[in-house]
């Protein structure tokens, strides 16, 4: 979807959020939780949503390289399948 073509229906009306930190309101949900600890606090990453206008169909990617080796730290991976 990056490259401006939706991989579900092949149309180029792609649109993108433009909408960033802080957690004010709606932009709440441009965040996904990382970590979460009433201890030492809170971890979140920017999400930036890329749209089909055509289909609907929906990417989301992570902005910051930093918190894709923090979620790498702290999240599970899921195990490949062989199908």
């Amino acid at each position: 979807m990056r490259n401006g073509r939706c991989p579900k229906c092949a149309s180029q009306r792609i649109h993108v959020s433009n909408v960033r930190l802080p957690l004010q309101g709606w932009t709440f949900f441009n965040v996904i939780p990382i970590t979460a600890s009433f201890w030492w606090g809170s971890s979140t990453a920017s999400v930036q949503h890329y749209i089909c206008v055509t289909c609907g169909y929906v990417e989301q990617y992570v902005t910051d390289a930093d918190k894709l080796l923090e979620i790498g730290a702290h999240w599970p991976q899921v195990t490949p399948s062989e199908t």
